[in-house]
């Protein structure tokens, strides 16, 4: 199975709230607005979908409509950054949107950096940084996406940091490690059950509130 058992052992559904301490968790349709506890952050690491068939992927694995324009979703996700108003934002995207991706974090921040990373330790995608301030930390250059959440983490020295698309939590770890405050959501629930999965077998307790 693609997920495992994680679900059915952590059946974590729409409009619940699972939470560790002060981190929390849901199975969230972004294009439909974002819980209170995301507003927290001050610090955003997205992985969102790249292009419209990316958006589709995703839809049709949690058993939602087909977008039939890319905008339906990224107009959202911009709308949220902007919302959330954190000092730093970082998003991964691959070369078919990154300009776009370039444009709508220039105008949310004041200065905007790029780097050319890896995922799957071969294929080339991007990291673009929008911040309020000059970023001044470890360069990004040609990492692969499974170690970057937590060097920009560690760059940045957030207090609290948020994923709108946590996929299997690979920034929520990141911040685990590194004692850092995390709010999230996802899109597909088996997806988010692996992530409190794992978490707990390495006894960090993720419960329904």
């Amino acid at each position: 199975m693609m997920y495992g058992n994680s679900w059915e052992k952590y059946p974590i559904e729409e409009n619940e709230i699972w939470s560790y301490k002060e981190n929390f968790i849901s199975v969230q349709d972004i294009t439909k607005g974002l819980p209170d506890y995301m507003y927290k952050a001050d610090m955003i690491y997205t992985d969102a979908p790249w292009t419209l068939g990316n958006v589709n992927m995703f839809n049709k694995k949690a058993g939602r409509q087909k977008m039939n324009d890319y905008k339906e979703f990224y107009s959202h996700l911009f709308l949220h950054i902007k919302n959330v108003s954190p000092k730093v934002c970082y998003l991964e995207i691959g070369k078919e949107n990154i300009n776009l991706f370039i444009t709508k974090m220039s105008k949310i921040f004041s200065y905007i950096e790029q780097w050319e990373i890896k995922y799957y330790n071969k294929f080339i995608c991007y990291l673009i940084r929008g911040g309020n301030k000059p970023f001044t930390g470890k360069d990004l250059n040609n990492y692969d996406d499974t170690l970057t959440p937590e060097i920009a983490i560690l760059n940045e020295n957030p207090k609290k940091v948020a994923d709108l698309c946590m996929g299997r939590g690979l920034t929520a770890i990141a911040s685990h490690k590194l004692n850092i405050e995390f709010v999230g959501t996802e899109l597909i629930k088996r997806k988010l059950a692996v992530f409190i999965d794992k978490m707990a077998k390495n006894n960090i307790l993720y419960q329904k509130q």
